[in-house]
């Protein structure tokens, strides 16, 4: 080969490198601000509740893995053999601070890698204000796993937040059109809060009927009857039929509320949940 040759080819072998690398790098390269194909995917939520939370942050057509189905107690249930090994993929799993309980089950997982996130929700956990509190709580170990970017956290929590503004509206805006503001009420003390900052007012709290006293019983129904209540709520995982047994004696309607999106539309929501809530109680008081 002779001198002109070989400059010829050196000078081809580079181009064609120089070519590739700019082809590789125009592939690899993300916008700033932008999510990666799956987000969720090597995430976990303990209820549907802060799945909903995490769909809401990333956007829908990302799943994240749920360990307790809506229906269940959050407090108690038992995580299956089959969710254990999903959960050795995992890097972030996000609870509720009242299912500590949770940790322990999974210590080997967290020596492994996985970051457990405790989530503390403030007021009803249907009020608009409170799940916005925990959207912005859920996006802190996201962020820290690099799952999101503090850019893109801004961006959604605003969005949220601005959604939210909406719901509190149309809540007080269905309380005042159906005349509830202000009705007495007995309810679950799971949803307690969520009454009292719909408007209602609160007189007496009765557990389940697998865990309240006799004396919590004759409470709920003398104070009851004292203020002439109209409406009993109930606690969805709780079951209904204390509510239905203290409707009858009070002659008020019944109505229950649930704390954890069910997903009956094929969509996780809480604003499907929020809303379905308050238009059941609307239904059930109005004559």
């Amino acid at each position: 080969m002779n001198r002109r040759s070989a400059i010829r080819t050196l000078v081809f072998l580079h181009l064609s490198c120089a070519v590739v690398m700019a082809f590789g790098c125009e592939r690899s390269a993300t916008p700033a601000g932008t999510l990666p194909p799956n987000p969720l995917a090597h995430v976990a939520a303990s209820n549907s509740y802060l799945e909903a939370a995490l769909i809401d942050l990333v956007g829908e057509g990302s799943q994240p893995l749920r360990l307790a189905e809506p229906g269940m107690c959050p407090g108690h249930f038992d995580i299956r053999p089959s969710q254990v090994s999903a959960l050795r993929a995992c890097r972030v799993l996000v609870r509720f601070d009242f299912q500590q309980s949770l940790d322990d089950k999974l210590r080997p997982l967290s020596r492994d890698g996985l970051q457990i996130a405790s989530i503390r929700p403030a007021g009803g956990l249907c009020e608009p204000s409170s799940y916005l509190a925990t959207c912005r709580q859920v996006a802190e170990p996201l962020v820290d796993a690099g799952i999101l970017s503090a850019e893109a956290v801004q961006r959604r929590i605003a969005e949220i937040e601005a959604r939210m503004g909406e719901h509190e509206q149309w809540c007080r805006r269905q309380m005042r059109q159906a005349a509830l503001e202000g009705k007495n009420a007995v309810c679950s003390p799971h949803q307690e809060a969520f009454c009292r900052w719909l408007g209602l007012n609160v007189v007496a709290t009765f557990a389940g009927a697998d865990s309240a006293s006799i004396g919590d019983i004759e409470t709920a129904v003398r104070e009851g009857e004292h203020a002439k209540v109209g409406i009993v709520v109930a606690n969805l995982p709780e079951g209904r039929r204390l509510a239905d047994a203290l409707g009858q004696r009070l002659g008020a309607k019944v109505v229950v509320f649930g704390n954890f999106p069910d997903g009956a539309d094929g969509k996780v929501s809480f604003d499907a949940l929020m809303t379905a809530n308050v238009t059941s109680l609307v239904k059930a008081a109005t004559p």
